[in-house]
């Protein structure tokens, strides 16, 4: 048996009604059935801060621009060790996973 279903973000519950046909091939019963929707994005390589794939020069202008102590430590792109500083880790990371 092979269920598709589209929609529905990460972390979601969905949830589906199975009808069960007998061995006559009659309705037997219906169960309920949720499943967690699971994050099916690829992750991304450490460094490529803008997202394009590649961890390059524009990658290294963000934490450059971005250097020193971050605002609000959930929305610092740069910061890739999470200390919530954009600093000489950062740059390394950026660096070590250079395309």
């Amino acid at each position: 048996m092979r269920v598709t279903a589209s929609g529905g973000a990460a972390g979601e519950q969905m949830c589906f009604t199975l009808l069960i046909t007998g061995a006559g091939g009659g309705f037997c019963c219906s169960t309920q059935r949720c499943v967690t929707v699971p994050d099916c994005e690829p992750a991304g390589t450490v460094g490529d801060i803008d997202l394009d794939g590649v961890v390059g020069i524009t990658d290294l202008m963000w934490v450059f621009g971005t250097w020193g102590s971050c605002p609000d430590c959930g929305s610092c792109p740069a910061d890739l060790d999470g200390d919530c500083d954009v600093g000489i880790s950062d740059f390394l990371l950026v660096i070590g996973n250079w395309d």
